[in-house]
């Protein structure tokens, strides 16, 4: 982001040894803007996946209520693509930290 990008960081969720960034196109200002949207995951059921229902949950919204939608991309970096080229609207990312 610091290059540019227009990206907008929505939430920061922070667990025990993963932090969660839900990241979503510039456009998108509010919590309330990702209803009936795009939210790029690697696959349904996985890490990304499960962080962003937690991400969502957080927020107040419910992907069945607001009509939010899940697209899977696989990798990473086919999550920034499709991010970066409009095929998504939003994505979380996740870092994991070392043990204190």
């Amino acid at each position: 982001m610091s290059e540019g990008r227009d990206l907008k960081v929505l939430v920061t969720l922070k667990a025990a040894r993963v932090t969660g960034h839900l990241m979503a196109r510039r456009d998108i200002q509010a919590p309330d803007a990702l209803r009936g949207k795009r939210l790029g995951v690697g696959r349904i059921g996985a890490g990304l996946w499960i962080h962003s229902i937690l991400a969502l949950d957080h927020l107040g919204l419910d992907p069945e209520r607001d009509g939010i939608s899940f697209v899977e991309l696989g990798t990473v970096p086919k999550l920034v693509q499709a991010l970066k080229g409009g095929g998504i609207d939003a994505v979380v990312t996740i870092a994991a930290r070392a043990p204190s």
